[in-house]
């Protein structure tokens, strides 16, 4: 167990991925504010920190806390958390064997306890997802891509295929590959900048060219079948849930939010300029009383079980980012999981107590924790930020 501040204040640390540019050099400072916020209303600590602002020898972390006399990140230096939250992001397998290979330090040499383990790529999940027969029924035909002749034999057997890169996120990189003609394919999707773009292809080989050489190169990639997740409209939508842990550790539904696309385009993903609806009324608008409160309930029921079922294999989590997607028969496919999920969608509802249950959650689990560890003797934060970290430090 963790010491060294056993008589200071109990530290929640917020981990992430530290970036270049003006101010604290971090992104999402705007949510780890309110986390602070709701951290303090409950008694404890904050502060933020990447890997690299460890220092193993002195047994101290560089981070930045938020100084509410000025509204600024303050830079200082701090003792090891209690507990970590941890948001960092990386784009390859090799930066996400490193970050495993950072949280293990942390737990086994300064006992460090984790709110939730993070998930893998998407097809470490599917394969976690696939050994329970509730979750396996409801994910659509998926594999890993191997080459241009299994992708070839995909599009001879099925007409089109999803092309998705296996550690993405905001549809970025996503393509839809199809069959328009005797002899010609297209491409259609969004670029690594998540720009959109449409590609043609006078044969089944160019297209396969193209794909090994310029879309997928040196990343990993999986296949997967094309469903067709559209409104009446036209418009791609998909149903992301938030599942997060509550102050008692349970698993609760925390909402439910359509995220509808352009007419045309493949992905709703709101960085690629989709907007957010609540669920429930546009569902009803798709397809009626009846058959939306079914949909919606299939939902519930998936995602109650879809934690269960990757905590099993994966070990624990804290909060989960579901997306589902409905098609025209209203059959409900699960499509993706994300274990650091965002709040961009639940942030534009109308409902206020779903957009506080977003951002809260993860801080009154987080007090839960704190609390099994020091059987409920935390020494709360007064507010008074300087007494627990050196400024500038």
């Amino acid at each position: 167990m963790n010491s060294e501040a056993a008589n200071g204040p109990a530290y929640l640390g917020i981990l992430v991925t530290a970036k270049r540019g003006s101010g604290a050099p971090f992104s999402s400072r705007a949510f780890y504010r309110r986390l602070d916020a709701a951290a303090r209303s409950r008694g404890f600590a904050t502060y933020v920190f990447a890997p690299e602002w460890i220092d193993w020898e002195r047994k101290q972390i560089r981070g930045y806390a938020y100084d509410e006399s000025s509204g600024e990140w303050t830079r200082g230096r701090f003792p090891f958390p209690r507990v970590v939250y941890d948001r960092a992001f990386f784009r390859t397998k090799a930066e996400l064997d490193r970050h495993r290979a950072l949280l293990r330090r942390l737990t086994a040499e300064r006992g460090v306890e984790l709110l939730g383990l993070c998930l893998g790529g998407k097809l470490e999940v599917h394969r976690l997802l696939a050994k329970d027969p509730e979750t396996a029924a409801l994910l659509p035909a998926t594999a890993r891509y191997t080459g241009p002749g299994a992708l070839a034999r995909w599009l001879r057997e099925r007409g089109e295929a999803v092309l998705k890169p296996n550690g993405s996120s905001h549809g970025r990189g996503v393509f839809r590959l199809r069959r328009i003609g005797p002899d010609a394919y297209e491409a259609r999707g969004r670029t690594r900048a998540n720009r959109p773009a449409a590609y043609r292809f006078g044969s089944l080989n160019a297209l396969l060219r193209w794909v090994d050489r310029r879309l997928v190169a040196d990343s990993r990639f999986l296949v997967q079948a094309y469903l067709t997740l559209t409104a009446n409209d036209g418009a791609p939508y998909d149903i992301r849930a938030l599942v997060q842990k509550d102050g008692e550790g349970r698993w609760r539904l925390t909402g439910a939010a359509a995220r509808v696309g352009a007419v045309g385009g493949l992905t709703s993903n709101l960085h690629g300029g989709g907007t957010s609806r609540e669920a429930a009324d546009f569902l009803l608008e798709q397809f009626g009383e009846a058959e939306a409160e079914r949909i919606l309930e299939s939902i519930r029921a998936a995602s109650m079980a879809v934690p269960r079922v990757l905590e099993r294999w994966h070990g624990p989590l804290l909060e989960l980012g579901i997306d589902f997607g409905v098609d025209r028969r209203g059959r409900v496919w699960l499509l993706e999981v994300n274990s650091k999920p965002g709040r961009m969608s639940f942030a534009r509802l109308h409902d206020q107590s779903v957009r506080i249950a977003a951002v809260t959650s993860p801080i009154r689990y987080a007090r839960y924790v704190l609390d099994r560890q020091l059987g409920g003797q935390i020494n709360e934060f007064d507010g008074k930020q300087d007494s627990f970290y050196e400024k500038n430090g």
